[in-house]
């Protein structure tokens, strides 16, 4: 009987070796790679880095400023001592008693509509107060803004250049789509390398 189970035990060993070996041997083997993830696709944008200033108002090509109601409240500027990249960026600093002032860069739907889009800017503030700066995307449908978005939180305070994005999926029977860079309430804001894509 001892010779029995020398025996078994040499066989179990053995049976062990061969699945040692074989698991060794689908571990050397080449695996399949994941597919890679697909890539967002860029939008274009005009003068993104505001490095095409213009004389004629406001100044930089692309874009639009606005005020809620005075439109002094607000001053809009190229900054070429101030900037991300480049040479320049966009600054606008609240000069006057008014909520909010904004750029805008007003885009047609035409391969937006039914996808998620991202809007993506670098953004500087210095005492930013009430409640800060925000980017937002807005979409227009009917003659009417129909959804809208905002960077959550605000930023506030004094900010070295952080890069902020806000997403939104585009509805069917939109007719423009806006990607804005607001300052709400007091401080100054600087804008620059703005980037807009379609997800995946």
């Amino acid at each position: 009987m001892a010779a029995d189970a020398a025996m078994r035990i040499r066989g179990a060993v053995a049976t062990l070796a061969v699945a040692c070996c074989t698991t060794s041997a689908l571990a050397d083997m080449p695996q399949a790679s994941a597919a890679p993830a697909a890539a967002a696709t860029a939008v274009t944008l005009v003068n993104p880095g505001f490095e095409a200033p213009d004389a004629a108002p406001p100044g930089f090509p692309g874009w639009t400023a606005s005020v809620h109601s005075n439109p002094r409240a607000y001053a809009f500027a190229i900054d070429t001592g101030v900037h991300h990249a480049g040479t320049a960026s966009l600054r606008i600093t609240r000069v006057g008693d008014e909520p909010w002032g904004m750029i805008t860069q007003a885009l047609p739907p035409a391969g937006l509509t039914g996808r998620t889009i991202e809007w993506s800017a670098w953004l500087r503030i210095d005492k930013a107060a009430g409640p800060g700066a925000v980017l937002s995307i807005a979409t227009t449908a009917h003659g009417a803004t129909d959804r809208v978005v905002f960077l959550e939180p605000a930023l506030a305070g004094t900010k070295d250049w952080t890069q902020a994005r806000v997403r939104l999926a585009i509805p069917p029977g939109t007719s423009v789509v806006e990607v804005s860079a607001m300052l709400q309430g007091s401080g100054t804001l600087w804008v620059d390398d703005a980037k807009l894509e379609v997800l995946p």
